[in-house]
């Protein structure tokens, strides 16, 4: 994959020396870069992009998506915020907002939004894997299995989603361990 992203590159930097103006040959190479991890080089041809349109909703959410990666949350939220004035329906910056929100920390805004991505494309293995996610962190296991299994039965090999699951198995099982426990010593303590 790497490759085919290395040589969508050159093909973009051949348009680029044709015209350079050309929003989605800057669109398309930011996004090639992001997948290469590349995400402050992808940052700078995304803004070149969004100079030329600043309307353009997918290069405000790919850039959004690489100041996620770099650990910039609140910044990406704002590429976001941007993305969806222009495009409310956007799922991939829904699903991208709701995982930043997630990341710091606010997940039951993270569902707020990753509902309006399910409202949209109910099968997005992302949101709602980000979804049971969010729900595990909260607490909230049994509804975190459900939508974990949802997830699966979508993309049965998506590894965010069966780490989530297991984590959240193990999580539910310490508990029932617990719990034993307790009735164990109050049913002593009684006696």
């Amino acid at each position: 994959m790497l490759e085919k992203d290395e040589d969508a590159i050159t093909w973009f930097d051949k348009a680029l020396a044709i015209n350079p103006k050309q929003i989605k040959s800057l669109s398309e190479k930011g996004q090639c870069l992001k997948m290469l991890d590349k995400y402050e080089d992808a940052i700078v041809w995304l803004d070149k992009a969004l100079a030329i349109d600043p309307k353009h909703v997918k290069s405000f959410s790919e850039k959004g998506a690489c100041l996620r990666m770099l650990g910039k949350y609140e910044y990406a939220i704002t590429c976001f915020d941007k993305a969806l004035a222009i495009d409310p329906k956007h799922v991939f910056s829904l699903c991208e907002k709701g995982q930043c929100l997630r990341m710091l920390g606010n997940h039951k805004d993270a569902i707020t939004w990753l509902e309006k991505a399910l409202a949209i494309d109910p099968k997005n293995v992302r949101s709602l894997s980000e979804k049971g996610e969010c729900l595990r962190l909260m607490k909230q296991y049994d509804k975190s299995e459900k939508v974990l299994h949802q997830a699966l039965q979508h993309n049965p090999n998506y590894t965010f989603s069966l780490n989530s699951l297991g984590i959240c198995l193990q999580l539910m099982n310490e508990k029932t361990q617990r719990c034993k426990i307790s009735r164990k010593k109050i049913k002593k303590f009684i006696d």
